[in-house]
Protein backbone atom coordinates (compact mmCIF):
# COMPACT_ATOMS: atom_id res chain seq x y z
CA UNK A 1 0.00 0.00 0.00
CA UNK A 2 0.76 3.57 -0.69
CA UNK A 3 1.80 6.03 2.11
CA UNK A 4 -0.20 8.54 2.25
CA UNK A 5 0.24 10.21 6.09
CA UNK A 6 3.40 11.36 7.20
CA UNK A 7 3.65 8.99 9.89
CA UNK A 8 2.60 6.24 7.53
CA UNK A 9 5.86 6.79 5.46
CA UNK A 10 7.89 7.29 8.83
CA UNK A 11 6.49 3.82 10.04
CA UNK A 12 5.46 1.96 7.40
CA UNK A 13 8.93 2.57 4.30
CA UNK A 14 11.71 3.23 7.04
CA UNK A 15 11.69 1.38 9.65
CA UNK A 16 9.80 -2.19 7.60
CA UNK A 17 11.11 -4.77 10.41
CA UNK A 18 10.51 -2.34 13.18
CA UNK A 19 6.53 -2.21 12.44
CA UNK A 20 6.38 -5.56 11.42
CA UNK A 21 7.53 -6.47 15.23
CA UNK A 22 4.79 -3.46 16.41
CA UNK A 23 2.05 -5.76 13.95
CA UNK A 24 2.85 -9.20 15.44
CA UNK A 25 3.06 -7.89 18.80
CA UNK A 26 -0.04 -6.27 18.38
CA UNK A 27 -1.64 -9.30 16.96
CA UNK A 28 -0.85 -11.36 20.11
CA UNK A 29 2.83 -13.05 18.58
CA UNK A 30 5.57 -13.62 20.60
CA UNK A 31 8.73 -11.71 19.20
CA UNK A 32 12.62 -13.02 20.69
CA UNK A 33 16.10 -13.36 20.00
CA UNK A 34 17.17 -16.70 18.42
CA UNK A 35 20.92 -17.52 18.74
CA UNK A 36 20.90 -20.40 16.36
CA UNK A 37 18.96 -18.58 13.42
CA UNK A 38 21.12 -17.49 10.00
CA UNK A 39 20.09 -14.46 8.53
CA UNK A 40 21.80 -11.57 6.17
CA UNK A 41 22.06 -7.98 7.28
CA UNK A 42 24.24 -5.43 5.96
CA UNK A 43 25.50 -3.70 8.48
CA UNK A 44 26.64 -0.21 8.28
CA UNK A 45 30.52 0.34 7.31
CA UNK A 46 31.14 4.00 7.28
CA UNK A 47 29.99 7.31 8.63
CA UNK A 48 27.44 7.98 5.84
CA UNK A 49 25.67 4.70 5.96
CA UNK A 50 25.73 4.50 9.91
CA UNK A 51 24.35 8.24 9.80
CA UNK A 52 21.57 7.71 7.54
CA UNK A 53 20.50 4.06 8.99
CA UNK A 54 20.31 6.62 12.08
CA UNK A 55 18.28 9.06 10.80
CA UNK A 56 15.70 6.47 9.29
CA UNK A 57 15.73 4.36 12.67
CA UNK A 58 14.83 6.83 14.99
CA UNK A 59 11.62 8.58 13.73
CA UNK A 60 10.47 4.90 12.86
CA UNK A 61 11.33 3.85 16.45
CA UNK A 62 9.18 6.77 17.95
CA UNK A 63 6.19 6.62 15.55
CA UNK A 64 6.05 1.95 16.29
CA UNK A 65 6.27 3.20 20.22
CA UNK A 66 4.06 5.33 19.91
CA UNK A 67 1.61 3.39 17.66
CA UNK A 68 2.04 0.36 20.45
CA UNK A 69 1.39 2.91 23.09
CA UNK A 70 -1.57 3.89 21.66
CA UNK A 71 -3.32 0.65 21.40
CA UNK A 72 -1.56 -0.51 24.83
CA UNK A 73 -4.80 -1.74 26.59
CA UNK A 74 -6.08 -4.05 22.95
CA UNK A 75 -2.40 -5.37 23.12
CA UNK A 76 -2.21 -6.66 26.60
CA UNK A 77 -5.76 -8.09 26.07
CA UNK A 78 -4.76 -9.73 23.03
CA UNK A 79 -0.85 -10.66 24.09
CA UNK A 80 -0.09 -12.27 26.86
CA UNK A 81 3.92 -12.00 26.76
CA UNK A 82 2.81 -7.98 26.65
CA UNK A 83 2.44 -6.65 30.21
CA UNK A 84 1.06 -3.29 31.91
CA UNK A 85 4.92 -3.47 33.18
CA UNK A 86 6.40 -3.49 29.53
CA UNK A 87 3.74 -1.05 28.73
CA UNK A 88 5.27 1.17 31.34
CA UNK A 89 8.86 1.03 30.09
CA UNK A 90 7.85 1.60 26.90
CA UNK A 91 6.68 5.06 28.16
CA UNK A 92 9.74 5.28 29.74
CA UNK A 93 11.74 4.55 27.00
CA UNK A 94 9.70 7.50 24.79
CA UNK A 95 9.94 9.86 27.53
CA UNK A 96 13.97 9.37 27.56
CA UNK A 97 13.71 9.83 23.75
CA UNK A 98 12.17 12.38 24.10
CA UNK A 99 14.22 14.21 26.99
CA UNK A 100 17.44 12.31 25.71
CA UNK A 101 18.97 15.31 23.38
CA UNK A 102 17.92 17.98 25.60
CA UNK A 103 19.60 16.09 28.34
CA UNK A 104 22.86 15.57 26.01
CA UNK A 105 22.63 19.11 25.13
CA UNK A 106 23.10 20.40 29.14
CA UNK A 107 25.53 17.70 29.79
CA UNK A 108 27.86 18.98 26.89
CA UNK A 109 26.97 22.91 28.78
CA UNK A 110 28.22 21.46 32.11
CA UNK A 111 31.23 19.62 30.93
CA UNK A 112 32.46 22.66 28.94
CA UNK A 113 31.86 24.76 32.26
CA UNK A 114 33.71 22.14 34.23
CA UNK A 115 37.31 21.48 31.78
CA UNK A 116 37.53 24.98 30.26
CA UNK A 117 36.54 27.25 33.37
CA UNK A 118 33.59 29.35 31.42
CA UNK A 119 30.54 30.79 32.82
CA UNK A 120 27.19 28.60 32.08
CA UNK A 121 26.23 31.76 29.30
CA UNK A 122 29.14 31.60 27.20
CA UNK A 123 29.20 27.36 27.39
CA UNK A 124 25.67 27.83 26.61
CA UNK A 125 25.95 29.77 23.21
CA UNK A 126 29.25 27.65 22.48
CA UNK A 127 26.70 24.37 22.18
CA UNK A 128 24.11 26.10 20.78
CA UNK A 129 25.28 27.83 18.10
CA UNK A 130 26.75 24.60 16.06
CA UNK A 131 23.04 22.78 17.17
CA UNK A 132 21.17 25.81 15.44
CA UNK A 133 23.56 25.86 12.33
CA UNK A 134 23.34 22.06 11.79
CA UNK A 135 19.79 22.33 11.86
CA UNK A 136 19.19 25.13 9.51
CA UNK A 137 21.64 22.93 7.02
CA UNK A 138 19.24 20.32 7.73
CA UNK A 139 16.27 22.26 6.66
CA UNK A 140 17.54 23.65 3.86
CA UNK A 141 20.60 21.55 2.33
CA UNK A 142 21.01 18.42 -0.06
CA UNK A 143 21.96 15.16 2.01
CA UNK A 144 25.71 15.13 0.90
CA UNK A 145 25.89 18.65 2.85
CA UNK A 146 24.29 17.52 5.65
CA UNK A 147 26.44 14.40 5.92
CA UNK A 148 29.64 16.59 5.57
CA UNK A 149 28.57 18.94 8.19
CA UNK A 150 27.41 16.17 10.65
CA UNK A 151 31.17 14.33 10.09
CA UNK A 152 32.35 18.21 10.88
CA UNK A 153 30.47 18.12 13.88
CA UNK A 154 31.28 14.50 15.03
CA UNK A 155 34.87 14.91 14.99
CA UNK A 156 35.15 18.46 16.38
CA UNK A 157 32.57 17.37 19.50
CA UNK A 158 35.00 14.21 19.72
CA UNK A 159 38.23 16.25 19.90
CA UNK A 160 36.52 18.55 22.52
CA UNK A 161 34.89 15.34 24.63
CA UNK A 162 38.92 14.70 25.00
CA UNK A 163 39.72 18.04 26.38
CA UNK A 164 36.88 17.33 28.61
CA UNK A 165 37.96 14.09 29.96
CA UNK A 166 41.43 15.86 30.54
CA UNK A 167 39.88 18.93 32.03
CA UNK A 168 37.80 16.67 34.48
CA UNK A 169 40.64 14.27 35.35
CA UNK A 170 42.82 17.62 36.36
CA UNK A 171 39.80 18.46 38.38
CA UNK A 172 39.70 15.49 39.83
CA UNK A 173 43.21 15.80 41.06
CA UNK A 174 43.51 19.26 42.44
CA UNK A 175 39.80 18.94 44.25
CA UNK A 176 39.65 15.23 45.14
CA UNK A 177 37.80 11.79 44.23
CA UNK A 178 35.08 13.02 47.12
CA UNK A 179 34.41 16.41 45.79
CA UNK A 180 31.41 17.14 44.29
CA UNK A 181 32.73 17.64 40.79
CA UNK A 182 33.90 14.42 40.74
Amino acid sequence: TQSDEARHYVQYDQGEDRWLCTLLLQRGYRVEYSAASDAYTHCPEGFNEFYNQRRRWVPSTIANIMDLLGDAKRTIKINDNISLLYIFYQMMLMGGTILGPGTIFLMLVGAFVAAFRIDNWTSFHYNIIPILGFMFICFTCKSNIQLFVAQVLSTAYALIMMAVIVGTALQLGEDGIGSPSA
